[in-house]
């Protein structure tokens, strides 16, 4: 079985919930939250290449569903305030904000976002690992 290091695993999931609340009071508005995505995902990649010497993809994508999924939940737990506090979804999505249905949606894109998060950063934590890793040195003889 491959071993994976879940301290790191842990600190680079903490963005997610963070972003999560940030985004729920608009402190990050929608549209604007994939920038701050790209830097996170971005940094989250160039550490797991760093630090770890075997499946960089598998750290990379563990990291990546927990990142998405955590902010996705709070975003579906607190939907009517998430939507209260981002005017542009209410813009994008008129009609479509409603009441529970919203909610019900919301929860519905956890695995989806999470899924989709996951195979990105794991792509990127695998290429970054491969540009990163250090030629062998070759023995005399």
């Amino acid at each position: 079985m491959k071993k994976y290091d879940w301290n790191l695993i842990a600190v680079l999931s903490l963005p997610g919930p963070v972003m999560g609340l940030l985004t729920l009071y608009g402190v990050i508005p929608f549209g604007v939250d994939r920038w701050f995505w790209l830097a996170i995902s971005v940094v989250a990649a160039i550490a797991i290449a760093s630090r770890v010497q075997r499946n960089a993809f598998g750290h990379g994508a563990l990291v990546g569903f927990l990142l998405g999924a955590s902010s996705k939940i709070i975003q579906a737990i607190w939907a009517d305030q998430y939507a209260a506090n981002n005017p542009v979804l209410l813009e994008k999505l008129t009609g479509a904000t409603d009441g529970a249905a919203f909610q019900y949606r919301m929860l519905m894109l956890v695995p989806f976002v999470g899924l989709t998060n996951a195979a990105l950063v794991g792509l990127m934590s695998y290429f970054a690992h491969k540009a990163m890793r250090r030629p062998r040195r070759e023995t005399e003889t």
